[in-house]
């Protein structure tokens, strides 16, 4: 539907090395391109993972404002999620205890994600978010949280959404009936 690429003008599926220089797969630009490193596109699924995934960075300043609502209780649930993550950290004494400024912070932070990818590790976080998050990225921001329940929710498995994260559910599948 139009609507999801209202925000895109342009899409490039390319050997991106400015995106693996970064370590990123995708990238969602404010003038209003996507890339997706074709690289990191092991299958047609894949790749419509990472489209899906820019195209909700792309109308997610569009989503909060509709779904105000909605997007609250998410952003609430992604609040009461990433505690629980953060308390099972700082309960572990095998591991750096995580600043209490990380608690309060939704957008993405520079230093939060450091703390996640490089001090924790996500093959260590992964044990610790199944239950609440599907993969460790989604604990970076809101907008990570949200971008990945729509793949999940899409081509993965809509009823862990629906199970371990309500709010982020009903606030998808919003969106997608009035597409």
């Amino acid at each position: 539907p139009k609507y999801l690429y209202s925000n895109t003008r342009s899409i490039f599926v390319h050997d991106a090395e400015n995106l693996q220089s970064k370590q990123l797969d995708s990238m969602h630009k404010d003038n209003g391109t996507i890339e997706i490193n074709s690289t990191a596109c092991k299958s047609i699924k894949n790749l419509l993972k990472l489209l899906i995934h820019e195209l909700y960075h792309s109308l997610e300043t569009d989503i909060s404002s509709k779904y105000t609502d909605l997007y609250s209780a998410t952003v609430n649930e992604y609040r009461a999620n990433k505690t629980k993550i953060l308390d099972k950290i700082k309960s572990d004494p095998r591991l750096e205890k995580p600043s209490r400024y990380y608690y309060g912070i939704i957008h993405y932070d520079s230093g939060f994600d450091d703390y996640l990818v490089n001090r924790i590790t996500y093959p260590v976080l992964f044990n610790r978010i199944t239950d609440l998050f599907s993969t460790p990225y989604a604990l970076t921001s809101i907008s990570e949280y949200i971008a990945i329940g729509f793949e999940v929710f899409l081509f993965e498995n809509k009823e862990w959404v629906h199970i371990y994260n309500p709010m982020l559910y009903k606030l998808i599948d919003s969106i997608l009936k009035t597409i």
